[in-house]
This record gives C-alpha cells, sequence and structure tokens, in this order.
C-alpha cells in the first residue's frame, strides 16, 4: 500500500478546535477517482470498505483520492446531521461560502471534488438492504451515460433511480450527486448496509466494484468482469402510522403484490396486532429488523421498476 499524501480542506474555528476534513491522496495526475464517506456522521460503512481497499490495491495510474470524514463534527459524534443546526449535509449541496458550517462544509466539498474524473459517495441504511447504487439522472447527456457506466462497472445488486423532478424524489434535490452532476462530474452514490449487518462479503464485493470503476477510467487493469446490467427502481417508503413492535415476514429483494402481507406492527398502548401490506405491486428493496418503531418511522421500501429517462 502507497503512503498518502495528507491535506486538509479547513473549515472554520470551532471554538478553540480548528475545523478541518482530511484528504489522503494516493498517486498523482489524472485520471482522479474521489471516494468520499461520512457525509452522514453516523455511517460508517464506507470506512470499512476503503480500509480493505488499501489493503489490496497498490500499482494504478493517476490518483485515488479518500474523504473519509466529509462531515468530521457529525462522524465524532456519531449523528446524522449537524449537532448545532440539525441540518443534512446532503440536502444542502451545492452549499454556500457564507452560510451555515454544513452549507460551508458543502460547498469546500464541491470545490475539492469538482475536479474528480469520477466520484463515489458511501452511505449505509438503517434499514436492510442489499448494495444500492443511486444513479442520479440529471447533468448533461455525457455526465448521465458516464455515471450509469460507472455504476454498471461497479455492479451493485440494484440501482435506484433517483429523479429530482419527481415527487418521489424532491428531497433529494440538495444531494451531492446532483450538485456534481450539474458541473459535469460523473458520479454515483452507494447504499451500503448499515455495519453492524454488513458481511466481509459485501465489503469485499465494493472493493472489486471500485476496482472495475478505476479499471473503467483507465487507472488499472480489469480484474473482474462486472455482472449482468442491475435491476433499476424508483424508491417509495412506507412509514408506521404509529409506535409499537414491528414483525417482518418478508425478505429483501423479494417481489411482493398489492395488499401482500409486509409485516405486523402491535401497538404498544394495547398490544392488538395490525396487517402491513404492501400499497402496491413491486419489490421490496428494504425492510426493518424486528424492532420497536416510532410513528412516522420507515417500515420497508418498495422497488418501482424504472427506466433512464
Amino acid at each position: 500500500m502507497r503512503k498518502p499524501s495528507i491535506s486538509h480542506i479547513h473549515l472554520a474555528d470551532f471554538g478553540a478546535i480548528d475545523l478541518s476534513i482530511p484528504v489522503l491522496t494516493y498517486g498523482s495526475g489524472r485520471p482522479t477517482l474521489s471516494l468520499v464517506a461520512g457525509v452522514h456522521g453516523d455511517e460508517v460503512a464506507g470506512l470499512f470498505v476503503f480500509n480493505e481497499l488499501l489493503q489490496s490495491i497498490d500499482d494504478f495510474k493517476g490518483q485515488l483520492r479518500l474523504i473519509p470524514s466529509a462531515n468530521p463534527v457529525a462522524q465524532a459524534l456519531s449523528l446524522r446531521a449537524s449537532p448545532r443546526d440539525n441540518l443534512d449535509l446532503n440536502r444542502i449541496f451545492p452549499g454556500r461560502a457564507d452560510g451555515q458550517l454544513p452549507e460551508l462544509i458543502a460547498y469546500r466539498l464541491m470545490k475539492i471534488l469538482s475536479d474528480s474524473d469520477v466520484v463515489i459517495d458511501f452511505h449505509s441504511f438503517g434499514l436492510r438492504n442489499p448494495i444500492m447504487a443511486i444513479f442520479a439522472d440529471c447533468g448533461d447527456d455525457t455526465t448521465r451515460q458516464r455515471s450509469f457506466e460507472y455504476i454498471c462497472a461497479f455492479g451493485p445488486e440494484m440501482i435506484w433511480l433517483l429523479d429530482i423532478d419527481n415527487k418521489l424524489d424532491l428531497n433529494y434535490k440538495g444531494a451531492m450527486a446532483p450538485a456534481l452532476a450539474a458541473r459535469g462530474v460523473p458520479n454515483f452514490a452507494v447504499e451500503m448496509p448499515a455495519n453492524h449487518r454488513m458481511t466481509q462479503e459485501q465489503v469485499e464485493e465494493a472493493c472489486q466494484g471500485i476496482k472495475r470503476v478505476m479499471a473503467l477510467a483507465g487507472m488499472c487493469e480489469r480484474e473482474s468482469e462486472a455482472p449482468e446490467e442491475p435491476p433499476m427502481y424508483r424508491r417509495s417508503d412506507v412509514h408506521a402510522l404509529e409506535s409499537g413492535l414491528f414483525y417482518p415476514s418478508k425478505d429483501i429483494m423479494s417481489p411482493v403484490k398489492k395488499d401482500e402481507i409486509v409485516g405486523h406492527l402491535s401497538c404498544i398502548r394495547t398490544f392488538q396486532s395490525e396487517e402491513i401490506r404492501a400499497p402496491r405491486e413491486g419489490m421490496l428493496l428494504q425492510i426493518h429488523t424486528r424492532d420497536f418503531v416510532i410513528t412516522g418511522q420507515s417500515l420497508f421500501s418498495m422497488g418501482i421498476p424504472a427506466k433512464r429517462v
């Protein structure tokens, strides 16, 4: 493993603390692949992927740039959002130079990532889920096509099609992916399982996917072939209408019919059990484990088969 060149993106004086984001750069020149983790501070799966990758790769052309702590205060406190203002960093891109701390972070990240040839942003879901890539179908035609090719090279189990003009996805208009696509930077996000559910096999699969992206970018020779083009879905969440004990009865990546039972919810005030049914036909992309859930919490998400615009 090569030794990295370590630099820092200075953010601000956080009280008496000099707050900055570390950037680890391996190699030099072009092309440049940037890997990002920690946009949501409580999502650490990407860090295990980075560590595994660095143990298994050495000889490549260009630059491999790692940003393991994109949201450093939230990561240090294991929080999804900024502890001071509760802003979600992945909803406020491209950020502002004169904004609140998360807006400043978004702005500074955009400055350094905009010169990349491809960017992969690693996240993890709280629900059970397969390795999922998010394709932001925006930007010019060249950027869209290149992003999709990189996703197929990565080889996720499925693709979540993100259309920021669709009512299902309006909440993601300020995510990193659309902001980079608008600047012509091919990119995609990866949703790994949460760290306590992620297997070593899934970590290794993600590493092989990164290596295939590097090969497609001209950074190294291809070590493995990508699987067939993965299925693509729009995603629709189903939320709990009351607090209670949720018992799932279906597994992820299972086809379900409209009104089919997906689980049961036992109200903690009466311990009466209610059937939770699928609101439409589709693929079960994610589902909560057996657990206590509160009103409004996501129980599962349905995948609606989709094609690129």
